[in-house]
């Protein structure tokens, strides 16, 4: 097996939470769905807020925290397949 490209897994992953995070606050915004989760992300991302600066602001900081889980994700697992052999 050849691993996994940290780079290809850390920039889907960006893209997927940040896009997550902007729909839940344009959701919110024009349906009211979605409001709880809303306000528990925005105590956590500092900016974060059910508004179109709020959300754009959301998919930066999804981006971000995506991109960081990739990177950890795809090196465990490379360091884990090449040791031990999964």
């Amino acid at each position: 097996m050849k691993g996994v490209f940290c780079s290809n897994l850390a920039v889907s992953l960006g893209v997927v939470f940040g896009l997550s995070m902007l729909v839940f606050a344009y959701m919110s915004m024009f349906f009211g769905v979605g409001a709880p989760i809303v306000a528990l992300m925005a105590s956590l991302y500092h900016g974060y807020a059910v508004s179109y600066m709020g959300g754009l602001i959301g998919f930066m900081w999804g981006f971000v925290h995506g991109y960081v889980v990739g990177v950890v994700y795809g090196v465990v697992s490379n360091f884990v397949g090449s040791h031990f052999g999964c």
